[in-house]
């Protein structure tokens, strides 16, 4: 039986991330891009840490779905995922009232991760 090679944990800054330049075979980043205020820069790191011919899998929730539409994945409110950051955060806050910090930074599309 082939030994494991041990599991290490590390808490970071995904802004900055403590790695050298082409670190990883495969980075994932499973819906988090969306909860980051800088994505530019979040895929930036991704990048740079990943070795030449790497690969990346990145997701982010399908915010025009009908079901996310009805039932945001978030808080669980009408249409929020289809609204910008900051009408989103009134909505929530504002008119909802619920006080929570508001982290959501899309809607992402095909189109928008694409150009990031």
């Amino acid at each position: 039986m082939k030994e494991q090679a041990p599991i290490n944990f590390l808490i970071a800054d995904g802004l900055n991330l403590p790695f050298k330049l082409g670190t990883f075979d495969i980075v994932i980043c499973n819906d988090v891009i969306e909860h980051v205020p800088k994505p530019q820069q979040l895929a930036k790191e991704m990048y740079r840490s990943l070795r030449n011919g790497g690969f990346l899998y990145l997701s982010v929730p399908n915010g025009i779905s009908p079901y996310s539409i009805i039932h945001d994945q978030h808080y669980d409110l009408f249409s929020l995922s289809l609204m910008p950051y900051r009408i989103g955060k009134y909505y929530l806050t504002k008119i909802r009232n619920i006080n929570e910090e508001y982290d959501v930074y899309g809607p992402f599309n095909y189109w928008l991760l694409k150009r990031i």
